[in-house]
């Protein structure tokens, strides 16, 4: 399909002025700055004029790798693209480091698995006029990073080193003071800034992305140094010139450039709104610093104007699902900011759905406490910044699922579950086929939690008639509730023995609750999936636990050994909970509602399901 685009000539003026922008310093004048890289030209030469490679202490060793390249999807700033490194220290070789030049201490003796990383050249660089390192980091949550790593600075001949610790699946900015390596190496003559990879790393196989490198004087932002650049251009004034109108054929935009420029109106929207605003991964992450009554869930007066613009770009936007994650600080114990978190990001979620034009579906509240800091704990303004609330507009539909400290008793009473339901199904937003005449005809609130042994389901149906008249692999053509479960994360394939369709459904002809898995073609067995269901007057309610092991014994191994994982970031199961309506004293005979169920268009009988985020409290 083609359009006609009519493009006309602009008239562009600009006029800023750049006085009293950074006030910490005089005369309006930013402090000195030496930037080493952004990323955004995507070369392996540096804006010092130095490569930028990877480096390995025993070349000929295959089973450790160190790759570089740059990903324009998770960035600091507006645009652009950081350097994604992909390592490996998982070598089947043992290495053995004798005292040379350019090594450092720790690295002598033994090492399995061995060492690298990937290195910047410095070119012979002065840097003694700065006091700080700079840079921006965060880890892949999806494949796993390490939190740990080593940051090293060389002169000609020397070698001096320091570590960072606290890497996390959001950015986070360190500045490192250059005096932690003045005692050790000549700082007039720096040449090479390096990341190394060794024994320490907390993860030996992962993905790292690094952003916005550079040194400074004092602890400046980027945004600052980049908006500070900006308003030091000249003026341009551009006058309006009369011509035809050019008239040119433009392709159709796709559906994947359709929801970029989303992206970036939503992006833009929230700067011009004076909210800070980030691109992660495919999502728009805008931060805000919301203050509550003390050790309260009550929102203050004076931060609702900040929530109604946010309010304003959900109600823009509605295609997109909305995280609200809640941090606080690290005064107090963890559980209880973990609580209160909870509760403050669930009051935002209450304040949006009493909006009209917002759909509560699509408000996710998350809380971490204080797992999440974006600065230190240690200085009065590092705990103002980490006291945040953060709204991360997703294309994608991910919900929290939290790890419970006793096992759930299944019976069919849903009094042990938590008073928080972890999502909602109504025909509104989650109708997959037929029709509903109301929400007594139809909906569902739905509760998951999870053990190192099980995934628990909890449900409660509203369903004005309740027919159960079919078994089996003919269960589907009853009232029942289906789980599709994506254990690998690739789409969930039609029939694939490795994924999974199970119904449950909370009565039978002979009046007894049963289960089908159709790829499997079998009714799981206790020790796999343990059910229960009552019947109620207006519904029903069901109870599930599935086995890990039952699902995918690769998955269960990584529950038990990815601790660190589960309290900072949590793991992604790709899910789908829908239930089967079938009726006979109405015109809506049948009709199906998902929770997030979408035919994968390209890719014959792929499936793409919702992510559950699996999180140790």
């Amino acid at each position: 399909m083609k359009q006609i685009l009519i493009l006309l000539p602009l008239f562009i003026f600009r006029s800023q002025s750049v006085q009293g922008f950074y006030k910490s310093g005089s005369g309006g004048q930013l402090p000195p700055l030496l930037m080493v890289d952004g990323f955004n030209e995507k070369k392996l030469v540096n804006q010092l004029g130095g490569g930028i490679g990877t480096w390995k202490r025993d070349p000929k060793d295959d089973s450790q790798w160190y790759e570089i390249s740059f990903d324009d999807r998770n960035f600091i700033g507006k645009e652009g693209a950081c350097l994604k490194i992909d390592y490996s220290i998982a070598s089947h070789m043992t290495t053995y480091v004798v005292q040379e030049t350019r090594v450092t201490s720790p690295e002598i003796g033994f090492h399995a698995p061995a060492f690298g990383g990937i290195y910047m050249q410095l070119k012979n660089q002065d840097i003694t006029p700065y006091k700080y390192l700079v840079f921006s980091i965060k880890g892949d949550r999806r494949v796993g990073y390490t939190r740990k790593i080593k940051i090293e600075i060389k002169d000609k001949s020397r070698v001096a080193s320091t570590f960072i610790d606290g890497i996390s699946s959001t950015w986070k900015r360190y500045y490192i003071p250059l005096k932690q390596f003045a005692a050790d190496i000549n700082l007039k003559e720096a040449q090479d800034l390096v990341f190394v990879f060794d024994q320490n790393v907390t993860l030996p196989k992962g993905i790292l992305y690094l952003d916005e490198i550079y040194f400074a004087s004092e602890k400046i932002a980027i945004e600052d140094y980049y908006t500070y650049q900006e308003l030091l251009k000249p003026k341009e004034e551009i006058p309006i010139v009369l011509e035809e109108p050019k008239v040119e054929i433009v392709a159709s935009p796709t559906p994947e450039e359709i929801l970029e420029r989303e992206k970036q109106s939503i992006a833009a929207a929230a700067q011009n709104s004076q909210l800070e605003v980030k691109r992660e991964d495919d999502n728009v992450v805008i931060t805000t610093h919301i203050n509550f009554e003390t050790d309260k869930d009550v929102i203050l007066d004076s931060e609702l104007e900040k929530l109604s613009l946010v309010a304003d770009l959900i109600q823009k936007h509605p295609k997109f699902a909305v995280e609200i994650h809640g941090h606080t600080d690290s005064q107090g114990p963890s559980l209880y900011n973990y609580d209160l978190s909870q509760r403050r990001s669930h009051a935002v979620k209450d304040f949006f759905e009493a909006i009209e034009g917002i759909d509560p579906n699509h408000l996710i509240p998350y809380g971490w406490g204080l797992r999440k800091p974006v600065e230190s704990n240690d200085t009065v303004e590092g705990r103002s910044a980490n006291r945040r609330v953060e709204f991360s507009f997703s294309p994608q539909m991910t919900t929290p699922v939290y790890k419970i400290g006793r096992p759930i008793k299944i019976d069919g009473s849903l009094q042990d579950w938590s008073k928080y339901e972890t999502f909602n199904l109504d025909s509104a937003s989650h109708l997959e086929l037929g029709n509903i005449s109301n929400g007594e005809d139809i909906s569902a609130n739905v509760s998951l939690m999870w053990d190192e042994n099980y995934l628990y389901l909890g449900a409660r149906v509203y369903d004005q008639e309740v027919l159960c008249l079919k078994t089996e692999k003919n269960l589907f053509m009853s009232d029942c509730m289906e789980l599709y479960i994506d254990p690998d994360g690739d789409d969930l394939i039609w029939g694939y023995p490795k994924d999974f369709e199970i119904g449950i459904s909370p009565s039978s002809p002979n009046k007894s609750p049963q289960i089908w898995a159709w790829f499997q073609n079998r009714a799981p067995t206790p020790q796999e999936v343990k059910y229960a269901a009552h019947l109620e007057k207006d519904g029903y309610t069901i109870e599930a636990q599935i086995a890990w092991n039952f699902l995918s014994p690769e998955f269960a191994k990584r529950l038990k050994e990815e601790k660190e994982t589960l309290w900072t970031d949590g793991i992604p199961l790709k899910m789908s909970v829908a239930v089967h309506d079938l009726d006979s004293k109405d015109d809506t005979q049948d009709a199906k509602i998902n929770w997030y169920f979408k035919k994968d268009e390209n890719i014959k009988n792929h499936f793409k399901l919702g992510s559950l985020l699996l999180i140790e409290p």
